[in-house]
């Protein structure tokens, strides 16, 4: 197969790897916005999945417009 082309006009890219100890308590105290950024995020365990809280695009956010989803062991979401 041919693999994609890449545009790094944007600066390198990066991969950041975390260990995450837990259980925590289910709770959202600030929120990071990234308006021109592509991440993957995800958890490589076999038992623990993790959830991912975003919210819709717009220029303040609020609770109203806050989604959270699960994301089960192994697997990893594009944004």
């Amino acid at each position: 197969g041919i693999d994609a082309s890449l545009d790094l006009s944007q600066g390198p890219p990066r991969l950041y790897l975390m260990r995450l100890d837990g259980p925590r308590e289910l709770s959202v105290s600030m929120i990071t916005r990234h308006q021109r950024v592509t991440q993957c995020l995800g958890a490589l365990g076999e038992e623990k999945d993790f959830y991912l809280v975003v919210h819709q695009p717009g220029d303040e956010p609020s609770v109203g417009g806050l989604n959270a989803f699960r994301v089960p062991p192994r697997h990893f979401v594009k944004l």
